[in-house]
């Protein structure tokens, strides 16, 4: 699967953008490069979210949360974004968006048919309740004494309550301790005069509605199915309703959203999570989580920190990971995966395969310096010095060491093949010679999948064959895309940071100093107290036999 284009006719800071991604014999890598806020995560994102959470509805909620970034009119119709595929054919994907009130779909009836499936999941969850009560009383009704039985019953119905130091945890605190029948009574006719505890089971007229609306939905998603369209989603506050026209069978879109990956900071703002979510990381506050209860007592997990959030997230979107995974778990993971595919190799062909072999090779030869253990139960990894039996603690090997190692086995044997690998900020913590060599280390590593970093590291947009760079230019707060069409001038790192990534390749003080000693010596005045003063000052920062005074020299014998 190969990302040929993508068209963004509204989204945030991009309006009609056309992003066009070349294949090419000479590289699978791809830079995109601006200034921060430029867009470059915006897109990164954008791609990620609307490309593999699609076909799952309850991943829909991201989708939601990314496009309420954006302030779309109720009466907004039109495109929204456009993928252009490359697999065995080429795959077109349309996001179209409608009002909410439109002669294709009745939104109405999904508003209701989704109020009826969350009262009708509510109202099985009181029924339970209801159910375990009534046993425990009738039990209760039997008993002459307290039993284990009878204390199971009583604390199985309610084994937390909403506020802890309530009357109601009282009452069940007391009963969790007495041996006295009477205590038990009295709790049974507490609980009973409370609401929720006796429910009327009303689940055949809520079925009968609930199958009712789901036949005319399914009309309705025919009809635009008819039309060429596929129901994605509302949002905006069900207001807007989002639709997918594409050219390719449910196969090839299941495959699409399975193999789009994205890989960030755990700092990084992320537009699909909530507005209470990315709230969070502005949050001072030294307790990172707490518990709380249900309205039926059931302990529940509070996240009140971002990394809780994130980590939340990313139970839900499986391709979706964050450079603080810890080398040992994937390790481990990945060790195991090749140990899987050996022996199916076995049971297939009545031999072991190589693919631990090629792993464990693997490890032992990515640090010059190091060596790496994993216990034969493949339940630890340690790490040595090659030179000496000495185990290395965790502080001893650095963030970088451990994030590239990660990105390597990440890459390598645990993406599937065929895949889009969309990396964000991969140049945090890693040296300038490894990110000189990232992009090849990539395509190495990569099987061959597509991958599309956005990077503020000139070495890395150095690296990059020419025709896969991508800029982002703000041009009045609207995103314009800037392709490369022929190899920069100069591919040097200043030469980079100039002309691509914006920024001065010299301290803007010193460059002051630059243009105004270029003066003097344009006027004739090399020779003057002035301009020896100047230079004086400039010699504080940078050699005499620099480039720009050699530049000088030169421009002063051509006077003479």
């Amino acid at each position: 699967m190969f990302l040929k284009r993508v068209e963004i006719d509204k989204f945030r800071n991009f309006q009609n953008a056309e992003i066009e991604f070349s294949e090419n014999k000479f590289s699978k890598v791809y830079s995109i490069a601006s200034i921060n806020g430029g867009g470059k995560s915006t897109l990164l994102q954008f791609i990620y979210i609307m490309l593999s959470c699609f076909r799952d509805k309850k991943l829909h909620k991201y989708i939601i949360n990314l496009l309420e970034t954006e302030n779309y009119p109720e009466d907004y119709q039109n495109r929204i974004a456009r993928f252009v595929l490359i697999g065995k054919q080429e795959i077109d994907l349309e996001y179209m968006v409608l009002p909410a009130e439109n002669d294709l779909f009745n939104c109405t009836i999904l508003k209701e048919l989704e109020l009826l499936e969350g009262q009708h999941k509510k109202h099985q969850e009181s029924l339970q309740h209801s159910a375990n009560f009534l046993r425990f009383y009738k039990k209760l009704q039997q008993s002459d004494q307290v039993t284990e039985e009878l204390r199971s019953l009583a604390l199985a119905f309610t084994p937390k309550v909403v506020f802890p130091k309530s009357k109601d945890y009282d009452v069940y605190n007391r009963v969790k301790q007495s041996e006295k029948l009477k205590d038990f009574q009295a709790f049974a006719e507490y609980i009973k005069n409370r609401e929720n505890y006796i429910v009327e089971d009303n689940s055949a007229e809520m079925e009968a509605r609930k199958k009712e609306l789901t036949q005319a939905m399914k009309k309705q998603k025919e009809q635009l199915k008819a039309e060429g369209f596929n129901y994605i989603t509302t949002f905006a506050d069900s207001k807007l309703l989002l639709l997918l026209k594409s050219n390719v069978d449910n196969d090839i879109l299941d495959k699409i959203s399975h193999l789009t990956y994205l890989n960030g900071p755990d700092t990084q703002i992320y537009l699909f999570m909530s507005k209470e979510d990315k709230q969070t990381l502005l949050n001072n506050t030294s307790t990172t989580h707490y518990f709380d209860y249900d309205k039926f007592g059931n302990e529940i997990y509070v996240a009140n920190n971002y990394n809780d959030r994130i980590r939340k997230v990313k139970k839900d979107l499986k391709n979706y990971y964050t450079y603080d995974f810890v080398s040992k778990k994937i390790i481990i993971k990945a060790c195991k995966k090749a140990f899987e595919m050996d022996n199916k190799e076995k049971l297939r062909t009545n031999k072991f395969g190589v693919h631990y072999d090629a792993f464990i090779k693997d490890l032992n030869t990515f640090f010059d310096d190091k060596r790496i253990v994993i216990s034969d139960e493949m339940s630890d990894v340690k790490f040595y010095l090659t030179s000496e039996e000495k185990e290395l603690n965790p502080e001893d090997l650095s963030h970088g060491e451990l994030k590239r190692l990660s990105i390597f086995i990440w890459l390598k044997y645990l993406i599937e093949e065929d895949s889009l690998v969309l990396m964000d900020e991969i140049d945090i913590a890693l040296h300038p010679k490894w990110l000189y060599h990232i992009s090849k280390d990539l395509d190495k590593w990569a099987n061959h999948n597509q991958i599309i970093l956005a990077t503020h590291s000139p070495q890395i947009v150095s690296s990059t064959y020419y025709k896969n760079i991508i800029k982002l230019e703000n041009e009045n707060s609207v995103v314009k895309v800037k392709k490369y069409i022929k190899p920069p001038l100069d591919r040097d790192i200043n030469a980079i940071v100039r002309t691509i990534m914006d920024a001065p390749d010299f301290p803007l003080e010193l460059l002051e100093l630059h243009k105004k000693y270029r003066k003097l010596i344009e006027d004739g005045k090399s020779d003057t107290p002035e301009a020896q003063e100047l230079k004086e000052e400039i010699l504080e920062h940078e050699s005499e036999n620099s480039a720009f005074f050699q530049e000088m020299n030169f421009d002063l014998d051509l006077m003479e």
